[in-house]
């Protein structure tokens, strides 16, 4: 069994334990569902926790956590490596153990980045595409939202400040001149927006985010939504970015308990059988 790479953290959804990368866990390996946590930029292990022990409440999962940094979503290089790390050790688990990914802010970017990798390595693909069974997206930042975002999260969630304007204007700036890391950004949000696998999906935001917007995010929705997929969004009223849990405990839980109990993921807690597969 390969050992977590760097800097995924491990998280046991039964003792909370975590077991940080290339270390060995306390207990054996299981075949409950894997929630795979990709963070928003800057964010920690302990408040991704708070997410996975959600997770393992409703769908009695253990956690994959990635803290994003700045530097996955300006050098997309790094964050298309760091997922295809991950798509190779999640390759290597027990063919039973069903994913979940769950995306905060440019999570979504890097799970974009995620698919991207699986559609051109056929192998990745036909071992874990069958296996992804639910997606999460709370407060999802695409391409377009990414100066915004990226310099808001740099300067600790400052917006309208000088400085927060400068450095978005540097990084709209950075995106003209380096084109090729543009045409990559373009590349991977096309992804999410011509989104072709029919996983069920739940996507949490607010009319408060600073930094993505509900019709960006609707226009998103509506695609997915014309292809046949099934999706489940909840607007929650005055919650800022990736807050909406904090703002609104009881609410986002309940969308939750109701989107884990529709997955009927596979020993995730509730009954299973072989036609969730299909």
């Amino acid at each position: 069994d390969p050992k977590l790479p760097a800097p995924f953290v491990f998280r046991d959804g039964e003792t909370g334990a975590l077991t940080s990368a290339g270390d060995t866990p306390a207990r054996p390996p299981s075949n409950r569902p894997l929630a795979v946590v990709l963070g928003w930029s800057n964010s920690s292990v302990r408040a991704l926790g708070k997410y996975a022990e959600l997770y393992a409440r409703h769908g009695a999962c253990d956690a994959v956590l990635f803290p994003a940094r700045p530097r996955h979503v300006y050098r997309p290089g790094l964050g298309a490596h760091a997922m295809r790390d991950l798509l190779t050790w999640l390759a290597a688990q027990d063919a039973d153990r069903d994913v979940v990914v769950a995306g905060f802010s440019v999570g979504a970017f890097l799970y974009s980045n995620l698919l991207l990798e699986l559609r051109e390595d056929r192998k990745l693909r036909d071992a874990l595409q069958p296996r992804i069974r639910g997606l999460i997206f709370d407060s999802p930042v695409d391409y377009y939202g990414v100066p915004a975002g990226l310099s808001k999260s740099i300067l600790d969630g400052a917006e309208g400040t000088l400085p927060q304007r400068s450095l978005e204007a540097a990084i709209r700036v950075y995106l003209r001149v380096f084109s090729g890391v543009a045409r990559q950004y373009e590349r991977v949000s096309a992804n999410l927006h011509d989104h072709d696998l029919d996983i069920p999906s739940l996507w949490l935001f607010s009319n408060a985010d600073f930094v993505t917007t509900p019709q960006d995010i609707l226009a998103v929705i509506a695609k997915w939504r014309a292809k046949g997929h099934r999706v489940e969004d909840v607007a929650f009223d005055g919650s800022k970015h990736v807050l909406h849990f904090k703002e609104h405990p009881e609410a986002y839980e309940t969308a939750l308990q109701r989107f884990f109990g529709d997955l009927n993921l596979v020993n995730g807690g509730g009954p299973s059988s072989s036609s969730a597969r299909e």
